[in-house]
């Protein structure tokens, strides 16, 4: 396996690099509340390795990525992203502004949500795997976000769909989930909602698979989602 792990300034981040990656293409992967990574990964490194795309995982701690929680490298989660992850796999990487894609599986995945609505223009590919997109209704559970955010409504005001930009969103998206997945698929048609009120275009993937939220789903359908982002990156450098 071609994974390698490098401390930056502060900060730890795990890198696939295939033996001849695809040019123009990277892709930032967030892990989610258990912190798994895929650099132990079969069944994601193979499907990386079979499209030749780079990919990288940030450490982060909590894999939380919400803005209340707790700093990394002395910033907001997002912010950390954005400001010094982001700008470092570029340089390494040798890509321009628009050839990083971003996903990511549960808390991972609203993370990356997160990341690309808020910066659409250079992130217009992003694929969210089971996002935990209402996840203020963990508050009061006894996670970490009760010692972030004092209410539900406070933690509210973190998530996805409050961070949505009508008038700029990335141009390609996708939300694959599985439709027995009891812990987050009806937060995710609640998002469907929103995206089709406002008249945003993404694709969604919310076949059954009877596995639910789990690293098994999350490997299943580890093809389809390097595919989509391999493709959708080829039409974005395209377009340039």
């Amino acid at each position: 396996m071609s994974w390698s792990r490098r401390e930056q300034s502060g900060w730890t981040i795990e890198l696939f690099e295939p033996p001849q990656p695809r040019p123009s293409a990277g892709l930032l992967f967030l892990p989610g509340h258990s912190g798994k990574t895929l650099i132990n990964n079969p069944a994601w490194t193979q499907s990386l390795e079979q499209a030749r795309l780079r990919a990288a995982c940030p450490i982060s701690g909590s894999g939380w990525w919400v803005e209340a929680g707790e700093r990394i490298a002395g910033q907001a989660p997002l912010a950390w992203l954005y400001e010094q992850v982001v700008p470092a796999l570029r340089d390494w990487w040798q890509l321009d502004q628009t050839a990083i894609a971003v996903a990511g599986v549960s808390l991972g995945a609203q993370g990356a949500l997160g990341l690309a609505y808020r910066h659409a223009r250079e992130f217009p590919v992003v694929a969210a795997i089971s996002p935990a997109v209402d996840f203020h209704e963990l508050h009061g559970l006894g996670f970490p976000l009760d010692d972030w955010c004092e209410s539900i409504e406070a933690a509210r005001q973190h998530t996805v769909p409050l961070h949505l930009n009508p008038l700029s969103w990335p141009a390609h998206q996708l939300l694959a989930c599985d439709s027995d997945d009891g812990d987050w698929f009806q937060s995710v048609e609640r998002l469907v909602e929103k995206l089709n009120s406002s008249g945003i275009a993404f694709t969604s993937a919310f076949e059954s698979h009877g596995l639910g939220h789990c690293w098994d789903y999350f490997d299943a359908v580890s093809g389809d989602i390097v595919k989509f982002v391999t493709e959708r990156l080829d039409q974005v450098q395209r377009t340039i």
